[in-house]
Order: structure tokens, then sequence, then C-alpha cells
């Protein structure tokens, strides 16, 4: 292992040892929540197949939030280049009922970008920037979505 991997595996370590603790201390804080975080750490050091377990789990246990754990399952499936993440998207989609959800046309939107649906990934992404507040990571891949579709000028 090297010097980096070994910091790495310590630095996870710590955290869900902390994170272990925290729960115990404060048994309200029980449910998806602590998936959730251990997943958004997990997702950040580019652990994919750890951080999709983990939303699974969270997805699991009942919460008003479903939609969003669904919709991070897949962009974390996304990011691995999981073809699992359109079936989380679709369960996102089932969830909200009827509800949009910016996040999850912006997810759409880089699903689309990477499977060449430039037409789709501007309408997307076009959704995403009126539901949510546009980021710099939305408008540059907005920005690439035109350019492929020859809309830059827009």
């Amino acid at each position: 292992m090297t010097q980096h991997g070994a910091a790495e595996e310590a630095f996870l370590g710590a955290m869900m040892r902390n994170l272990g603790r925290l729960l115990t201390d404060y048994p309200a804080l029980s449910g998806p929540l602590p998936h959730a975080l251990r997943g958004n750490v997990l997702w950040a050091r580019g652990l994919y197949t750890a951080a999709a377990e983990e939303y699974r789990l969270a997805l699991r246990e009942p919460t008003a939030e479903q939609a969003l754990l669904a919709n991070n399952l897949g962009a974390i499936l996304l990011d691995a280049n999981d073809p699992a993440a359109l079936a989380a998207f679709q369960e996102t989609v089932r969830l909200l009922d009827g509800r949009d959800l910016g996040e999850l046309r912006y997810n759409l939107a880089g699903l689309a970008l990477r499977e060449g649906r430039n037409a789709d990934a501007v309408a997307d992404m076009e959704q995403a920037r009126n539901l949510v507040t546009p980021a710099a990571p939305l408008l540059i891949d907005l920005t690439r979505a035109y350019r492929e579709t020859g809309r830059l000028a827009e």
C-alpha cells in the first residue's frame, strides 16, 4: 500500500469510528442519514462501489427524502460509469411522483452528454438551471452541450 493509500485508509477508518460513536451517543441520528454521510465521503474519495452500497442501505430506511437518495445513488453510479445509473434515475422519477428535481435534471443531462444525446442534455440542463441556483459546473456543462449542438451563440 502506498503512503497516500495508507493515509486514505486511516482517514476513512477514523471517520467511520467517529460516526459510529456519534450514532451510539445520539441514537436519534439513526436511519438513512449515517449511510448517506458515509456514502458522500466515499463518493468524494472516488470509492464508488462502497458509496453506492451505503446509498442502497440508506434507501432501505423510511424517509421523506427517498427521491434525493435515489438521485444521489444514480449520480454515484454515473460517476462510476455504471449502466445501473439509468435505473436509479428512473426510480427517482417514480419516487418524485410528478414533481421535478433540478439535481435529477442535471444528472440526466450528464447521462445524455455521455451518450452523445446533446439536444436532450441541453433540454435537461436548461430545466435544471430553472430549478436550482446555477453553479459553475452546470453552466460549464450547459455551454459544452450548446457547443455540441451548434447552439453556442445562444
